[in-house]
């Protein structure tokens, strides 16, 4: 899953290397004001309900992806 989100100014967030950094990474894009959020969008990976990675894939196309 990749989200990627739309802010007006200087943002940043700390590295994600697990699900506590997910979760203070979302809580602050969450509240951020209406004036500095313009979009966020979620984009799963695979997409069709039929497509599958295999771990092999998954590996190779996502080499910085981190299990959290």
């Amino acid at each position: 899953m990749t989200i990627l989100a739309g802010i007006v100014g200087k943002f940043s967030l700390p590295k994600i290397n697990d699900s506590q950094d997910l979760k203070q990474a979302l809580q602050q894009i969450g509240s951020m004001g209406g004036d500095r959020l313009l979009a966020v969008e979620v984009i799963w990976t695979p997409q069709s309900e039929g497509d599958v990675l295999s771990q092999d894939d998954i590996l190779a196309n996502y080499p910085d992806l981190k299990l959290v």
